[in-house]
């Protein structure tokens, strides 16, 4: 890459996560009176989780519980990426500067986003010779998606990944990782830079570049364990393709270390109840119409490059990335309980692939002199595909702005938490917030319940349909409570099985549960508005 090419990267990559920032202001302009934003998107559960592991690495530690659900068990789990965060975050907080995590997340939101963008560039530009082709492929990974519009505006009767009114996998478009979640941004980056950084080295063999392979394939291991799968497949198989005896001797090598890092987590998963409930959650992979749905025209066109591609030993290292890509997804979920979890990347060789189909398959040759019809045919065909390919990702943000204009009113029925919280709301999150550490969690909704855990570091009954061990279970039992269903005894119970301490009643179980009153042994501790927080004591013997 030329230090123009450098520029035209950075500068567009700048681009993109500069518009990805659009919507989040718009949502704040858009704030109710007497409301706060929470500065999140699509579903607040799923970065809920990552700010609560945020919260924990801000007051000092490293290693995570899971504040969502009230059984324990020893704090093993880390995360580096949020970890590094979270202290981030800390040291802003130790300054007196205060606030939450949400700064931080965002933060890196943007740096994550620019760095995979560029980072696809680059790895494009390891593969083509031709400028072109590394253009397309930045383009339609920045913006391309599937054919998802087709369902959301014109109701055909497919569930696509792209976006659909039910599941939507930001992990299968790199658009939406980019602005949605930093975590999957961080995590494809790094499955990039290794891969180009493997392509660099193949020849040279540099001591450095394979530390830096070790470097980036353990931190990945760590902090997005799913994708390190595919990643060790797609560079084994290739690497035996290369024939050359000492690169794959010492790639094996400097893998090593993110297999110690996946043995850790073995070891984990083995040992503690409450990771092996979580990672056995499962997260199937939608049927074949509607992955195909969710590729669209870039995964049609990548087949066409597919047919060049097997011809070239870099070109193949693209084709045997989507090929793996597309079989882990498919491994039983019997087998791999988070089948749907491993797609995260593969929209990338799917994009280089169908630039190499666009350009007639020169991608890894020097250009040659077109003719100048073809070349006009050519571009205004790339042109004509990353505008159309982007209109799933116009299609998900009207879905996104609809879900804000009713705070998700309209998704109660699923729980999902609001993005708007009550002012008072935030004043007793923060009451909380300032209450001795003593692991004592909240009841209530998980409305506001997958909101608390990042807030305030506190741990809550119920809160996350994942995150909460037996999330069915403890929502009836939550729903007998407030209902007065449980006689005394069978309320004491609760809460000394679950280590319940307060009792947050707030605007949604108020208007759940109006006729509810608190026993004797609930004093109120903390009142704004219609907002309350009671704190357990003792009954009287």
């Amino acid at each position: 890459m030329s230090r123009d090419e450098w520029r035209w990267a950075g500068a567009c990559a700048a681009l993109i996560v500069g518009l990805t920032c659009l919507p989040y202001l718009t949502a704040r302009a858009l704030t109710p009176p007497g409301m706060t934003y929470t500065w999140l998107l699509y579903n607040p559960d799923e970065p809920n989780v990552h700010l609560q592991w945020m919260r924990e690495a801000r007051d000092g530690r490293f290693f995570f519980a899971d504040l969502f659900t009230t059984e324990r068990a020893p704090d093993q789990f880390s995360n580096l990426f949020l970890w590094a965060l979270g202290r981030l975050a800390g040291l802003r907080h130790a300054i007196g500067m205060g606030g939450g995590v949400i700064l931080e997340y965002h933060l890196a939101r943007i740096v994550s986003g620019w760095l995979l963008l560029v980072a696809v560039y680059a790895f494009a530009a390891q593969i083509a010779d031709d400028k072109r082709v590394r253009r397309t492929t930045f383009w339609l990974a920045a913006v391309g998606s599937g054919l998802g519009w087709l369902d959301y505006w014109l109701g055909l009767p497919l569930e696509p990944g792209d976006v659909n009114v039910n599941l939507v996998m930001p992990e299968a478009v790199t658009f939406l990782s980019v602005l949605l979640y930093p975590l999957f941004s961080f995590s494809m980056f790094l499955m990039v830079a290794t891969l180009a950084l493997a392509l660099a080295n193949r020849e040279r063999n540099q001591p450095t570049i394979y530390a830096a392979i070790a470097v980036c394939t353990a931190v990945l291991a760590n902090v997005h364990t799913y994708d390190v799968i595919p990643l060790w497949l797609t560079l084994g198989l290739w690497a035996l393709t290369t024939r050359r005896l000492r690169f794959i001797g010492y790639l094996a090598m400097s893998l090593l270390p993110s297999v110690a890092v996946v043995a850790w987590q073995f070891v984990v998963f083995r040992s503690n109840p409450v990771f092996r409930e979580k990672a056995l959650t499962h997260t199937p992979t939608p049927d074949p119409l509607s992955l195909a749905m969710t590729f669209g025209l870039i995964g049609v066109l990548a087949v066409g490059g597919a047919v060049r591609a097997h011809r070239d030993e870099r070109l193949s290292l693209a084709l045997l990335w989507a090929i793996i890509g597309l079989a882990v997804i498919h491994v039983p979920v019997t087998l791999v309980s988070f089948q749907r979890k491993m797609i995260e990347g593969l929209h990338l060789p799917l994009c280089f692939l169908a630039a190499v189909a666009i350009w007639g398959g020169r991608g890894a040759s020097q250009a040659t002199n077109d003719g100048t019809n073809r070349r006009g045919r050519s571009l205004t065909l790339s042109n004509v595909l990353i505008i159309a390919t982007a209109l799933s990702n116009l299609a998900f943000l009207h879905l996104c702005f609809g879900h804000l204009i009713d705070n998700n009113q309209s998704r109660a029925g699923v729980f999902m938490p609001p993005y708007y919280l009550r002012k008072e709301e935030v004043a007793a999150f923060d009451w909380l917030d300032q209450q001795p550490d003593d692991d004592r969690a909240v009841l209530c909704l998980p409305y506001l319940g997958a909101h608390i855990p990042g807030r305030s570091g506190r741990r809550v009954f119920i809160g996350h349909w994942a995150e909460t061990l037996r999330f069915g279970d403890k929502l009836n039992q939550a729903r007998q409570y407030f209902q007065t269903r449980m006689s005394n005894d069978e309320a004491l119970q609760l809460f000394e099985d679950h280590h319940l301490g307060y009792v947050l009643y707030g605007s949604y179980e108020r208007a759940l549960f109006p006729d509810w009153h608190p026993p004797s042994w609930l004093v109120t501790a903390f009142v704004r508005g219609d907002t309350t927080v009671y704190e357990m004591r003792q009954p009287d013997s």
